[in-house]
């Protein structure tokens, strides 16, 4: 499907579908080309980092994550759970060396 190139929410729902679909690949393009339309959207940067973390890509799995935690509040409710699933993947990475 051709989508406008700078309009975010379409790239980021087809991503969405994709990693629903299980084409995970094709998702964080997606997530990718929302980000560059959106850069301060947390939403993109948290769907990527999940999408990341499943096909094994740790290390930007990570930096997706802290960037979510860089563009949300302090008081998010679903920080703990960010700052949770980073410190699980830094143990996961260092348990890979």
């Amino acid at each position: 499907t051709q989508l406008n190139p700078k309009y975010a929410p379409g790239f980021y729902q087809r991503g969405i579908a994709w990693a629903r679909q299980g084409d995970l690949r094709r998702a964080i393009e997606d997530f990718t080309r929302s980000i560059e339309c959106s850069p301060r959207s947390p939403e993109g940067y948290f769907n990527r980092g999940k999408a990341r973390k499943l096909v094994g890509e740790i290390s930007g799995a990570i930096e997706d994550y802290k960037k979510v935690l860089e563009l949300t509040s302090p008081k998010w409710k679903g920080r703990a759970q960010v700052e949770n699933i980073i410190k699980d993947l830094r143990e996961q990475a260092a348990g890979s060396r």
